[in-house]
């Protein structure tokens, strides 16, 4: 599985030389295989006919499990986007996050971004981020 999730995100990967920016996709669908591990009496297990999809994306300095989530620079305005600066060097991470799972993707970004930006359509569903 760790592999297929390699693939996948390095197939996601784009690159543009003209702008100078890369840009990444998160998988807009992820397919998982969740079970309980402590099912208490009288409940059963049940499996969702739902496939989790992207709901949101975070950029941590350092990895996610550290829990150093980045706020935005223009947190709180009313754009469809956020912007983040970065200082350069140091180990920022980007996590994709599904709805109807507790499973999350994430990779390390280049240590030579200064700043990346995130776009949301109407509904708050982001679907551009680049950095620079």
């Amino acid at each position: 599985m760790v592999k297929q999730l390699i693939k996948l995100l390095s197939t996601c990967f784009l690159f543009s030389a003209s702008s100078f920016a890369m840009e990444l996709k998160c998988p807009d669908k992820l397919s998982v295989d969740q079970k309980a591990l402590i099912v208490p009496k009288p409940w059963r297990v049940g499996h969702s006919q739902f496939t989790p999809k992207l709901i949101s994306i975070n950029l941590y300095d350092g990895i996610p499990e550290e829990m150093a989530s980045l706020a935005p620079d223009n947190k709180g305005t009313n754009e469809n986007f956020y912007i983040w600066s970065l200082d350069k060097g140091n180990e920022y991470w980007l996590e994709c996050n599904y709805n109807h799972t507790n499973i999350t993707l994430s990779m390390a970004l280049p240590k030579n971004l200064t700043q990346c930006k995130a776009f949301y359509n109407d509904i708050g569903k982001p679907y551009q981020f680049s950095c620079q």
